[in-house]
């Protein structure tokens, strides 16, 4: 932010800096004001913080500018800019290490360190900051700080999915916030409890946590608290299969979601709605709230959940046949996948960068040569990763881009041997069916193996362990380490392998099968290895899933197409028989009385005339007994497609009313107008001579036609407008037929 914007912010303050007498007096306040404003208003927090550091590097209060530094940390951080956040808290570690008697504001420090580093998926760094603070903070007894400490560690092993370990740290975080009788803070382990539970399957000890940390928010009014819990309800009830209550819990945090504004809540919310009206089989409104998720994810720029909502749309869009937006759908998903990975991979660089050079000032002290070695080595494995990340990129556009099954698998595994040894490359499924994991894609040694399944009750498999635990494997000497695993070792198929690793297959939240790639070599993989295949896995779950359905859907897609033909005729003739008269292929009478009432409304609304004609063909009973039945249908037939030629609005319109009556409505026409329209009318059948010797009128069809004009208002009956056309029809019988008569109501 520009220092001019952080000026402006300080001055809303200062009336309360007015009776501030030292400077050091006044640095006190602004680092007060910016620790209570932190969580609400970090930008506020942070022009604070920042004219304290000002005023303490002026002043040279040391003091004030390491705690200036932990508050603009701590800001930059809550706003996003991580990596100046690093240098502040980096600058401000060093310093407060040379003051003997700031032992809890370096706790804070190294908290705040490992924060920044957690967001930004850092988790070895954030482990070691973490643990460094809670190793001081025990020495010293700042209890305040252990449980936040123990929770924050718990949440590492949460993003990593070891939830057995994440549970123990969020429960002695728990305790701690007990024992401490801060009942806000307890609502943070409660609601991690829950989730961590929920992700286990452990759906009782979930809800206790849940409406737990739920009775608390309420009792406490922290509302923004009291939406996540409801969210986290919402799916606990969505996983039980209670999806009405799901809904419920779902609507609950929307309304109070519009008080508190979280637009990453929103954006979650509307994607679990469509898992909601996908398993209700509500395709179009399952769409409808991706759509709106998507409109919220990209207004605020969440590009992680901008990709999974493509991935969704597409296969959506996929299973309605609609190949346009099933195609552009799964492009933006992979562009959304590949900016993710690369801004993640730069954000990640920029970071270890910047702690990598606060480091490299203290090259001085007694550890200058161990620490310049750690240096090199995370330079090395930086420029690797950045380089696997880029080759993992190329991958996921190569295999996306075709979708022959056959010809993704091999591309696969010849990439994957570009980044490692993978004598075996391995993708099962799991098969409901069978109650196996079936291998379709298996490449040992370059050479295709045959179909093979594995029970998913065996108890020797590390397909099926990785499955059941939905866990990664990574294994270096598989002879020494099976024990912790498997109760056997045996090889359902090739040989039995030294190094391994196995990743879930995850689609939509739910593990469909396993992939692997295995060595003969002992200690083959790394890390590296690890979070190459980790990165490779979603590129692999979406082309196996566009290379299964592209048969199927081109076989949808034809049968849909000639369905839609059928479709459009079907509903052709729905219409013809539902609108138009059957004889005279004009609006039938029922089509008369919808639109009659949509013109009434229409001219209430704006107030403006609207008029009717009725029309009755003279003696057109003695028509039909001295000529027949089928020359007076044809006479009705030319009679209907004259009268309909004669207005020339596309708001006019001409129906049947019934036997040898039609009639016409005229909006926006005032009786001068309908008089002429119906003159017209009459002019025009006239003209038509046809012949009848038996009319007392003329020796010829003619019309007898009454015409009224009305503005319609608030509470008058729309039938009056036809009662007065009605009246009038009958004056211009009584006055000898072949002519107009008119009715009109003043208001």
């Amino acid at each position: 932010m520009e220092g001019r914007h952080l000026d402006e912010i300080v001055k809303e303050y200062e009336p309360l800096l007015i009776d501030c007498g030292e400077t050091e007096e006044k640095i006190q306040l602004l680092n007060k004001l910016s620790e209570e404003l932190e969580r609400r208003k970090p930008l506020h927090s942070l022009a604070l913080s920042e004219k304290a550091l000002e005023l303490s590097i002026e002043d040279g209060y040391e003091k004030g500018t390491v705690k200036s530094l932990l508050h603009i940390g701590r800001s930059l951080w809550l706003t996003g800019e991580l990596e100046k956040a690093l240098e502040r808290l980096l600058d401000g570690l060093t310093r407060v290490r040379k003051l003997n008697d700031e032992l809890e504001y370096e706790v804070e420090f190294l908290n705040a360190l490992g924060n920044v580093n957690l967001y930004t998926k850092i988790y070895d760094r954030a482990l070691e900051y973490y643990g460094q603070a809670l190793n001081l903070a025990t020495a010293i007894k700042y209890d305040k700080l252990i449980a936040g400490l123990l929770n924050n560690i718990g949440e590492i092993h949460y993003q990593l999915h070891d939830y057995t370990i994440s549970l123990k740290y969020y429960e002695d975080s728990l305790k701690k916030f007990e024992e401490q009788g801060d009942r806000v803070a307890q609502t943070v382990p409660l609601i991690n409890l829950g989730a961590a539970n929920l992700s286990i399957e452990n759906y009782a000890e979930a809800e206790k946590y849940f409406r737990r940390c739920l009775q608390i928010s309420i009792e406490e009014k922290d509302g923004l608290r009291e939406s996540g819990v409801l969210h986290q309800l919402g799916r606990l009830a969505y996983k039980r299969g209670n999806l009405q209550e799901a809904e419920d819990f779902y609507e609950q945090c929307v309304q109070l979601n519009r008080e508190v504004g979280d637009a990453f809540l929103d954006v979650e919310l509307y994607i679990d709605y469509y898992y909601l009206a996908r398993d209700l089989n509500d395709v179009e409104r399952g769409i409808t709230y991706l759509n709106q998720s998507l409109e919220f994810a990209e207004k605020i720029k969440a590009k992680a959940f901008i990709s999974n909502i493509c991935s969704l749309l597409a296969e959506c869009y996929e299973d309605v046949g609609d190949i346009n937006k099933t195609i552009f759908y799964y492009k933006k998903f992979h562009n959304q996948t590949k900016e993710v990975t690369r801004l993640e991979q730069e954000s990640k660089l920029r970071g270890v960068a910047v702690q990598l050079k606060a480091e490299e000032s203290q090259r001085k002290n007694k550890a200058f040569e161990i620490l310049t070695k750690e240096l090199e080595q995370k330079t090395q494995e930086l420029s690797r990763s950045y380089s696997q990340m880029k080759i993992i990129s190329e991958i996921g556009q190569s295999i996306t881009s075709t979708l022959d099954v056959k010809k993704v698998f091999r591309r696969i595994y010849e990439s994957i041997n570009s980044l490692m040894d993978a004598t075996v490359l391995g993708i099962g499924i799991y098969n409901k069916q069978k109650e196996a994991i079936e291998y379709k894609l298996y490449i040992e040694e370059g050479e295709n193996a045959p179909v093979f399944d594995i029970p998913i009750r065996s108890k020797s498999s590390w397909a099926v362990w990785c499955f059941k635990n939905k866990q990664e494997i990574m294994i270096n000497d598989v002879e020494r380490e099976y024990s912790k695993y498997l109760e056997g070792m045996a090889s359902t198929f090739g040989k039995i392998r030294s190094s391994i690793i196995f990743c879930p297959l995850i689609l939509e939240e739910e593990i469909i099968g396993v992939v692997t790639v295995q060595s003969k070599e002992k200690n083959a993989y790394d890390q590296h290895a690890l979070d190459s295949i980790r990165a490779l896995v979603s590129y692999i779950v979406i082309a196996l899933n566009n290379a299964e359905k592209s048969q199927k859907l081109a076989e949808e897609i034809t049968i849909r197409k000639q369905s839609q033909v059928e479709l459009v005729e079907l509903n052709n003739k729905l219409i013809k028989i539902s609108e138009l008269d059957g004889l005279t292929e004009i609006a039938n009478r029922r089509r008369f009385d919808q639109l009659y009432i949509e013109e009434w409304e229409r001219a209430r609304r704006d107030q403006l005339p609207l008029s009717v004609i009725l029309i009755d063909v003279d003696q057109f009973k003695e028509y039909n007994d001295h000529y027949g039945h089928q020359e007076g249908d044809q006479v009705l037939c030319s009679v209907a497609k004259t009268l309909k030629s004669v207005p020339k609005r596309p708001t006019d319109f001409v129906a049947r009313y019934g036997g040898d009556e039609f009639v016409a409505v005229i909006p926006n026409t005032d009786i001068e107008g309908a008089i002429k329209v119906a003159e017209n009318m009459i002019k025009n059948i006239v003209s038509l001579q046809i012949s009848h010797e038996y009319s007392k009128v003329a020796n010829y069809i003619t019309l007898t036609v009454g015409a009224s004009t009305i503005t319609p208002q608030l509470g008058m009956d729309r039938e009056e407008l036809l009662r007065m056309a009605d009246k009038a029809l009958y004056r211009a019988k009584e006055n000898g037929r072949n002519r107009v008569e008119h009715f009109a109501r003043e208001n």
